[in-house]
């Protein structure tokens, strides 16, 4: 039986034994989205984290072992879709601003006029970035560092360092594009 008050209150013993009751249907549900050992150990810190957090939330209409697999479930997906997100835009941003090949000299001087245009462009808009999120898309997009290492660079989790790279790319995206960013 769940002592809801003590789970409410965020009695630090109590929470370390329902980690150890839930332990396994939390991380089943975290090993349905990872897609490394990492990532699933990530996802469950977070996972349990965010249940400290949301520990008020938690009504007494159903069992406390559901509540926490919902909730896994949601930020797993969650994280999915920012991953999914982070991709898809990594390639379209890379596509359209020619990342790939910022260091290669254009065979045309024409060319070579709109790499620099495209370039002076990209980086006068990640200058208007939050520094956050300049600094993820930096570490993480253009020097091509893997994400372990930017997260710890930032001192932030990976679930932040894709959240900034994300917003990032919807601001430059507003930026370069002449929208509004969001």
């Amino acid at each position: 039986m769940v002592d809801r008050e003590r789970f409410r209150e965020g009695d630090h013993q109590y929470f370390e034994e329902i980690i150890r009751d839930h332990q396994r249907a939390v991380k089943a549900v975290c090993l349905s989205y990872g897609e490394s050992d990492d990532d699933v150990k990530d996802l469950l810190q977070e996972v349990w984290a965010l249940a400290y957090k949301k520990r008020r939330s938690f009504r007494d209409d159903g069992s406390l072992g559901g509540w926490l697999c919902r909730l896994a479930t949601n930020h797993c997906t969650d994280d999915y879709r920012a991953r999914r997100a982070e991709r898809k835009g990594l390639e379209g941003f890379k596509a359209r601003e020619g990342l790939r090949d910022l260091h290669r000299r254009p065979r045309d001087p024409g060319e070579e006029l709109d790499q620099k245009e495209a370039e002076r462009t990209l980086w006068k808009a990640l200058d208007a970035l939050p520094d956050k999120e300049r600094e993820a898309i930096v570490l993480r997009l253009i020097e091509g560092r893997p994400p372990k290492e930017v997260a710890d660079e930032m001192k932030i989790g990976k679930a932040s360092v894709r959240s900034n790279i994300s917003r990032g790319i919807r601001r430059l995206r507003g930026i370069i594009g002449g929208g509004a960013e969001k």
